[in-house]
């Protein structure tokens, strides 16, 4: 998870905003779904359904998982009825190509139901063993809203995210980012790692991914991973009497002539042969 730097009273503030325009519920979460900042109203429904029952509060504080992967492949606001039969819209918040979480609000319902469905209300009800009858009363006085509404309402958060990225009130700690990814790239040295795995683990784009460890080690991240494993290579061939070859795929190189290349490359054209001799003598 990405270590974040950001001020939760202006966030609360900025959402606050948001909620007494549109009555509805949001907040922002990081990408492990933590809360961060949020602003509630007073959504009777959304309340009472996460005090009745654990299992329902639980649900209510993780998006839907489709709506996740649209809106982080779209980069744009996705709409869709909660387990609870209401309308929820997520935005992913991304600070230069990083992703750092998301902004969801709900706790409304539309008037023309293309996304609200009452009828989930009697499935919750019968599945948790609530009173229909009292959620029935709490959905029907839930604040509506029209299509064009739902379409200001989200224009008016893209607003808001564009504000708390520019004003750096949400950001990740670049500092601690890099050394994550260093981190995590010498713990899995040894497997095949690359720029897709790195990228999926800290939510980066690749031009986020070179930046940031060009700007902590001076070189590209292949060139960084390869002398990462270099450096194994040639205490392998002194402390071990491997094959040359099991040392190569030991490191992480599972083809043998690139091995010798980049080693060439950075050993100043010793080959691993020459290494382990020349520091076998010397031993």
């Amino acid at each position: 998870m990405l270590n974040l730097v950001y001020d939760v009273e202006k966030l609360t503030h900025v959402l606050k905003n948001f909620s007494l325009l549109t009555r509805a519920s949001i907040c922002i979460l990081d990408v492990s779904f933590n809360t961060i900042a949020c602003y509630s109203g007073k959504i009777s429904y959304c309340n009472n359904l996460r005090n009745s029952n654990e299992n329902l509060n639980k649900l209510c504080s993780v998006p839907n998982s489709t709506a996740i992967k649209t809106c982080c492949q779209t980069k744009s606001s996705v709409t869709y009825t909660c387990h609870a039969g209401i309308v929820e819209t997520i935005t992913p918040l991304f600070y230069n190509d990083i992703l750092i979480g998301y902004i969801i609000f709900g706790g409304l319902k539309d008037t023309e139901q293309t996304y609200t469905n009452p009828k989930i209300i009697e499935n919750v009800c019968q599945k948790y063993n609530l009173d229909y009858d009292k959620f029935k009363i709490l959905f029907d006085n839930l604040p509506s809203f029209s299509s064009e509404q739902l379409e200001a309402y989200i224009e008016i958060l893209n607003l808001s995210t564009s504000y708390i990225i520019e004003k750096q009130l949400l950001k990740p700690n670049e500092t601690v980012l890099s050394a994550k990814i260093m981190s995590y790239i010498k713990s899995n040295i040894n497997s095949n790692l690359n720029l897709k795995t790195l990228c999926d683990t800290f939510y980066i784009s690749p031009k986020t991914l070179y930046s940031v460890v060009k700007k902590a080690t001076g070189m590209t991240v292949n060139n960084y991973i390869n002398s990462i494993r270099i450096e194994n290579a040639q205490n392998m061939l002194i402390i071990t009497n491997k094959p040359i070859s099991e040392v190569a795929i030991s490191v992480g190189f599972y083809d043998y002539n690139y091995f010798i290349k980049v080693f060439k490359k950075q050993t100043g054209g010793i080959t691993p042969l020459q290494y382990r001799k020349k520091n076998t003598i010397s031993n």
